[in-house]
């Protein structure tokens, strides 16, 4: 596990604590590997980088954005974290921070891990913008 962390967090202890729930998920349950821990100032709250497992060779790395089922979410909110991404996909290993270069076809996208009371955590994937539905 790697991290890149500051020595004082610009984020409340909360955050963090969701942080490492969902990390060590991701890491021990959800088989993710090459995961980063990002809590830069820029962002407005803590995420994750890494690899999922179904992705093979060239596997592009996704955000997780960990949150508490209690949370409300409003536009602004989202508007923050996907505005800060841009900014952070430099901090990767050099691949990219995710969805880069489908960026224009699809918009930013990351995955939202939601923790409840009892530490369970389920995974969403969370687009900006409209998307336009798949047809079948």
């Amino acid at each position: 596990m790697s991290t890149t962390t500051t020595t004082a967090s610009p984020h409340p202890q909360h955050l963090h604590n969701l942080l490492q729930t969902v990390h060590t998920h991701l890491q021990h349950q959800a088989d993710w590997h090459s995961l980063t821990i990002h809590t830069s100032p820029a962002l407005p709250r803590p995420l994750i980088c890494g690899i999922p497992p179904e992705g093979g060779r060239g596997a592009k790395k996704m955000w997780v954005l960990p949150a508490s089922l209690r949370e409300k979410w409003s536009l602004r909110k989202w508007a923050e974290v996907f505005d800060a991404l841009p900014g952070v996909e430099g901090d990767g290993e050099g691949q990219g921070g995710g969805e880069g270069e489908e960026e224009g076809k699809e918009g930013k996208k990351l995955m939202m891990g939601i923790v409840s009371d009892d530490s369970t955590v389920v995974y969403y994937v969370v687009g900006e913008g409209i998307v336009k539905p798949k047809q079948n």
